[in-house]
């Protein structure tokens, strides 16, 4: 995906939770890292490991579940009314970019490990530890 594009992953009016297209790994596919993807069906959805993602969004309703330990080279927006569930596999998030959260996290045993040089974060999650 370009610079500047987006990919939307489900439909926010329905509650069909949609997956990242299996086709789409990371020999097939490279994300910009100004590219987003935005996971926003109005249910539960499962976050696809691959590829790395440029910014990551969750938005609309539902838990959003890593399938395994991701990379979001960009931002992550996890969205009002979402929650971010790092999986009771305890997964880990990667994040280079700057860090909002208006939703809910779960991290159980996982973590989000911050490796970007200019990371800002506006925390206003709930969290479940």
């Amino acid at each position: 995906m370009d610079s500047g594009t987006s990919l939307l992953i489900g439909n926010p009016a329905n509650a069909t939770g949609v997956s990242f297209p299996s086709n789409f790994t990371s020999s097939n596919i490279l994300l910009n890292s100004n590219s987003t993807v935005s996971y926003q069906a109005n249910t539960s959805q499962t976050i696809s490991a691959t590829p790395v993602y440029g910014h990551l969004t969750t938005a609309t309703s539902g838990v959003k579940t890593l399938s395994a330990n991701t990379v979001v080279a960009g931002n992550l927006i996890i969205g009002t009314n979402t929650t971010l569930d790092l999986s009771v596999n305890n997964y880990n998030l990667s994040l280079g970019g700057s860090w909002l959260c208006y939703g809910t996290l779960t991290e159980n045993q996982g973590k989000v490990i911050f490796n970007g040089t200019t990371t800002t974060i506006d925390h206003k999650c709930s969290d479940r530890y």
